[in-house]
């Protein structure tokens, strides 16, 4: 299955998807991303533009193949979840992206 997880920022998205998630999942979330490319050992949402850019565009690769694999192996011994975390999927295309 795959799920992406909406809601506003600070309001727990992380931490359910942490609570519910298979230790096979996969879990894409945009903080983690970019405190991973900051090098910071806490989740925060406050890093400069040059790694929101950054993260977004791995985010965006991320997404496109976790769900080409997950496609793939759906019916499979190996099958996995993917968890998309998303504060406000905005952008028109985002949405249609995700939404497939």
């Amino acid at each position: 299955m795959i799920t992406v997880v909406t809601g506003h920022i600070c309001s727990g998205k992380t931490t359910f998807v942490r609570q519910h998630r298979k230790p096979s999942d996969v879990v894409i979330d945009m903080d983690d991303i970019a405190s991973t490319l900051c090098g910071m050992e806490e989740q925060r949402h406050d890093y400069p533009d040059h790694v929101r850019q950054i993260a977004r565009f791995a985010r965006g690769a991320a997404i496109k193949k976790a769900v080409e694999i997950h496609h793939q192996r759906r019916h499979n011994h190996d099958a996995f979840d993917v968890w998309i975390v998303c504060a406000y999927p905005t952008d028109a295309d985002e949405r249609a992206r995700l939404r497939h």
